[in-house]
């Protein structure tokens, strides 16, 4: 999965200049701390998508910055993150024997909770 952040539907409100003329600066912040964001996206585009597990649980703030003509807009966003790890399923054979598509078929299996997971 990925996260996707669009400022491309940003205008000029005086319509003199067309939206290649605008220059963006993006920032990202993780709220709790007030550090900014460990990871590197591109900072000068109108969109940044990046995928969903490069952040950890928290909420993040994002802004960007939008310069066209000596003028600046900047527009504010929230973003909280809940990762959760998917438990893992592990079935094990408990004959080396082959199964016959007639046979009806008994798995017996367990849930190993996943890396990081108190459950």
């Amino acid at each position: 999965q990925t996260v996707a952040l669009d400022a491309s539907k940003s205008v000029d409100q005086d319509r003199i200049s067309n939206s290649s003329s605008f220059v963006y600066s993006w920032s990202c912040t993780e709220r709790s701390t007030s550090t900014p964001c460990t990871f590197t996206f591109p900072s000068t585009v109108p969109t940044i998508i990046f995928p969903a597990n490069t952040l950890t649980s928290g909420t993040y703030d994002f802004s960007v910055k939008v310069t066209v003509r000596n003028m600046t807009s900047t527009a504010s966003s929230f973003l909280t993150m809940i990762v959760t790890n998917q438990p893992v399923a592990y079935i094990q054979p408990l004959t080396a024997n082959p199964v016959s598509p007639t046979v009806r078929l008994v798995i017996y299996g367990a849930g190993i909770p996943a890396a990081g997971d108190a459950s």
